[in-house]
């Protein structure tokens, strides 16, 4: 029996629409799992230069998302209020 993304038997025999974007999103959430960076994060055995890399990333990235929020705001369904 053919079942769909949440293990339920799919409508008809047939694969549920969501079950292809269901399947590669689980590959990327499980890749996202075995990559080392989180795996060494927690163990506390990331070297601190990979560490430093990261944060770097992450001061150069986040202003110009919180840059871009009042465009890509409106387009949303449900925004949670702004801090």
């Amino acid at each position: 029996m053919i079942k769909d993304a949440d293990g339920r038997p799919a409508a008809g025999g047939e694969r549920s629409p969501s079950a292809g974007p269901r399947d590669q999103g689980d590959r990327v959430w499980a890749g996202l799992h075995a990559h080392p960076f989180p795996s060494e994060l927690a163990l506390g055995v990331l070297p601190l230069e990979k560490f430093r890399l990261f944060i770097e990333q992450d001061i150069l990235y986040l202003p110009g998302g919180r840059r871009d929020e009042p465009v890509l705001r409106p387009t949303c369904r449900a925004s949670p209020p702004a801090p």
